[in-house]
């Protein structure tokens, strides 16, 4: 069983609050319903592991990537995402 560790704390509280538990897996936040992050900022490697859900995630603050020092890891999640449409999956400002 492999846990999942945000690298956003705040994802981390928010997820740990909602599951009512301390170390969380993939299988326990596709449990949920209803998954709304409001101003959570959301990097690119969470952005892969929130892709995974597939689920709607409501989002206020919106996405962010860091173009000027992209990693081939990220450019890869870029593409990744935008020719599957993955991204339809996200709601708020992107």
């Amino acid at each position: 069983m492999e846990y999942i560790r945000f690298e956003n704390e705040e994802l981390n509280e928010y997820f740990k609050e909602r599951t009512n538990k301390d170390n969380f897996t993939l299988e326990d936040l596709k449990s949920l319903d209803n998954i709304e992050l409001g101003y959570i900022n959301i990097e690119s490697n969470d952005l892969r592991v929130l892709l995974q859900l597939n689920k709607k995630i409501k989002t206020e603050f919106g996405i962010s990537f860091h173009i000027n020092s992209i990693s081939p890891s990220d450019s890869e999640i870029l593409e990744e995402c935008t020719s599957n449409k993955s991204l339809n999956n996200i709601e708020g400002d992107i």
